[in-house]
């Protein structure tokens, strides 16, 4: 039965030149071999395209490739790899990660088993800068994954889930599409996949390696706040209609502000009076019963 489903692997790289064969040569490794590699390249100015189509062109997988004239962002290479794909199932891979060599074989095995329509799975962090492999979940966090059934109202806080590798139907994400306006495009996609109704499994397997490089990881803090507003603006409603929903994220936005106004040294008399609003907001959300409102609401004052 799982030899029934055919999946485009979209593999989306940039200036990966040191790394794409090593990603090429796990995608060859594959079990599983009823699938299409459909490579794009982002604009590279190293030779990543050349090295990728070299290789597919003698592996004897089926293979097209294309190379973008511009830089495209995350989201909208995305899309033209979904666009592009010719098969009922899509996964996706960077070029600067692989997999392991049995990845598409369980994931499929899996989705048949759950009859989910996304599949997310564990993987290894390998750190560049020092040659260690880690675990990519801490131990709160792998819990959260393991059960994805309640997903979407334990993420709309702040993201759990690493949607590397995931799997799930080229027809989802063409109707979905990735959010090309935002750089929190996977918390985004992962968020309305669940909202939508789609179930989500988590094969508990580590079966990819991440690559972490310290030029990886985002440090442009704006960029991400106008994008986490963007993503919850869609939600906003939905949020606020749910009790407890609405609760857990109003104290969690309450507690983040509080946090980041304490961290200024001299506050000015607005940034003053904002700290007081936030810590009795949270303070009465915390404890609804009027005393305990009472008694809060003059300790955050005090504090």
């Amino acid at each position: 039965m799982a030899g029934k489903i055919s999946v485009t692997l979209a593999l989306l790289a940039m200036n990966h030149e040191k790394y794409i064969l090593q990603a090429c040569e796990s995608i060859a490794a594959q079990t599983y071999k009823d699938f299409e590699v459909v490579f794009l390249d982002n604009n590279s100015t190293d030779r990543t395209f050349e090295i990728a189509d070299e290789y597919f062109k003698t592996s004897g997988i089926k293979y097209r490739g294309y190379k973008n004239d511009v830089n495209k962002n995350v989201s909208q290479n995305l899309n033209i790899l979904v666009d592009r794909a010719e098969t009922d199932y899509i996964t996706f891979l960077s070029g600067d990660d692989w997999y392991t060599e049995d990845n598409m074989q369980k994931k499929i095995d899996f989705m048949l088993q759950t009859g989910a329509d996304v599949v997310f799975t564990d993987g290894y962090k390998y750190l560049q800068d020092t040659g260690e492999t880690v675990a990519l979940y801490d131990p709160r966090n792998k819990k959260k994954a393991i059960n994805l059934a309640n997903y979407f109202n334990e993420a709309i806080t702040g993201n759990f889930l690493y949607a590397i590798g995931f799997m799930t139907s080229r027809k989802i994400l063409s109707d979905l599409k990735f959010d090309e306006n935002i750089m929190m495009e996977d918390w985004d996609i992962c968020l309305r996949l669940a909202y939508n109704g789609h179930k989500m499994a988590f094969l508990n397997e580590p079966l990819f390696y991440y690559r972490v490089m310290l030029t990886s990881l985002s440090n442009n803090k704006e960029v991400m706040h106008k994008d986490y507003a963007v993503v919850i603006n869609k939600f906003i409603d939905h949020i606020n209609s749910d009790k407890v929903l609405s609760k857990k994220y109003w104290l969690r936005q309450y507690k983040s502000r509080i946090r980041e106004l304490e961290k200024i040294q001299d506050k000015s008399k607005a940034e003053l009076q904002e700290y007081a609003e936030n810590k009795q907001k949270y303070a009465a959300l915390k404890y609804p019963f009027p005393i305990n409102k009472i008694i809060a609401s003059y300790w955050s004052l005090k504090k």
